[in-house]
């Protein structure tokens, strides 16, 4: 055996050993490498002669190819190992059942509403839907809102850039109530061959809109508004029905129920009905539930009826604060809102902080854009929705009813001589004269930053294509 065979030889048996990828390399620069055993034969052919150089470097490139065709051998076997492994390791029983995706559930409130149709239907009521957009008349003219009436701007209503046949503005509906009016109208003209008349029980559920928006309350929100009207219903059959209601809603009958006087546009009397559990969490505590009230004779004959005849009542029921009340919730606005798009102010207030904590400055910005806009916000709204071809506000909000009752103090304390009012620093009597100093200190701070604000006006009764 010569030296080349002895070379390659040993390099099989060292390439076979080696049980890593390092250690193969490792092996390999023994022989093929700079200083490797075939590297030394190459080097050392330049010493020999010319005819033995030939026959020299024949052999040599022969170990050389067996040594190289071992070395991908062996390259090849711990690839294939290496992969045996991590394909055992990852390996799956495709026996075994796959993964199940877990089914989704209705949202607290369509469990609510749900529940609330199938009490109100054993009752033998019907559910009228309608559109959210609806017109003025059917959602105040209609249920005895006058025109410049409180109750328009008190609800602060959405309106929509789209007038009725009247020229009047649509709104989002602030009430569930314009479908009572629907139903009624449609099932009055539908018997009115009849006599008596069928009685009308009916139960409105669905979303409304409102200007409004703290751990009660929403923008957007649900209410569910019934309406029993016949020959002889009273007080009396409210009282039974609710309490009905009650008893199945919260399957239990500890509780205790009152009705307080209130004042709605649309019934006569009103009255709000509150509920108050004798145990549990709750207990003790009295929670508004709905307002309701006898249908206003004014109402009934918009209904396309004979008040003198017919009578009966009608409710609204909250059902997201039913929902908040059966499943625990404490902030409404985790039901609907984004937390990642909360006002500071109102995490801090879910969270049961006060709000002063907060850093002020970066207010919530108001819902702005060409199809929806305020209406009973502030005179200053009206300025801007008048110059953009809105209905402008009727009826000045808080910040001008605030300057108009400023205003009035101030004159009756100039016109009796105040020192407040005519500019002094204030009175220098031993009992309130540093309390003067200080109140006068502030308003002069609140006036200095009232004249840096740009003015703000109203245009009252007018748009923008009457200027």
């Amino acid at each position: 055996m010569n030296d080349l065979e002895h070379i390659a030889l040993s390099a099989q048996s060292d390439f076979k050993a080696a049980p890593t990828p390092a250690e193969l390399e490792n092996a390999k620069a023994r022989y093929l490498g700079k200083s490797g055993q075939i590297t030394d034969l190459l080097k050392a052919l330049a010493t020999l002669p010319v005819d033995e150089k030939k026959t020299r470097g024949a052999e040599i490139n022969l170990a050389k190819s067996r040594i190289e065709a071992a070395l991908q051998a062996r390259r090849d076997g711990l690839a294939a190992a290496e992969l045996d492994v991590q394909l055992r390791a990852e390996a799956l029983d495709v026996t075994l059942p796959g993964r199940q995706r877990g089914g989704g559930g209705l949202h607290p409130v369509s469990r609510t509403i749900e529940r609330i149709e199938a009490i109100f239907g054993s009752m033998g009521f019907d559910v009228a839907e309608g559109p959210e957009i609806e017109t003025d008349w059917m959602s105040f003219t209609a249920l005895n809102n006058p025109e410049n009436h409180p109750a328009r701007s008190m609800q602060d209503t959405f309106y929509v850039d789209v007038k009725d046949a009247q020229g009047r503005w649509l709104n989002l509906r602030p009430h569930t109530s314009p479908m009572q009016v629907r139903y009624a109208r449609a099932h009055a003209a539908r018997h009115s061959q009849l006599d008596p008349m069928p009685e009308i029980r009916v139960i409105a559920p669905g979303r409304t809109y409102r200007v409004d928006s703290d751990a009660t309350h929403t923008p957007m929100f649900h209410q569910c508004e019934g309406l029993w009207i016949g020959e002889n219903v009273s007080f009396k059959d409210l009282k039974v029905v609710f309490s009905d209601f009650v008893r199945q809603f919260f399957e239990t009958d500890d509780f205790d129920m009152r009705f307080r006087p209130s004042f709605f546009p649309f019934t006569e009397p009103s009255a709000e009905i509150d509920i108050a559990f004798r145990s549990g969490p709750l207990a003790g505590r009295w929670l508004e539930v709905a307002g309701s009230g006898q249908v206003h004779p004014n109402v009934v004959r918009n209904y396309g009826l004979d008040p003198e005849r017919h009578i009966g009542f009608a409710f609204g029921i909250g059902p997201d604060r039913l929902a908040m009340l059966r499943y625990g919730i404490d902030d409404l606005r985790l039901m609907f809102v984004d937390l990642g798009r909360m006002h500071p102010a109102d995490l801090h207030a879910a969270a049961g902080r006060p709000a002063h904590h907060v850093r002020h400055g970066g207010g919530r910005p108001a819902p702005r854009g060409p199809a929806i806009h305020r209406r009973g916000g502030g005179a200053h709204r009206g300025r801007r929705a008048a110059s953009a071809g809105r209905p402008p506000a009727r009826v000045p909000g808080r910040c001008g009813r605030a300057r108009a009752a400023a205003d009035r103090l101030r004159r009756a304390e100039r016109a009796r001589g105040h020192p407040r009012a005519t500019g002094h620093r204030g009175c220098r009597t031993a009992a309130g004269g540093r309390r003067e100093v200080r109140r006068q200190a502030l308003q002069d701070r609140h006036r200095q930053t009232a004249r840096r604000r740009k003015p703000r006006h109203a245009v009252l009764g007018q748009g923008a294509e009457d200027r």
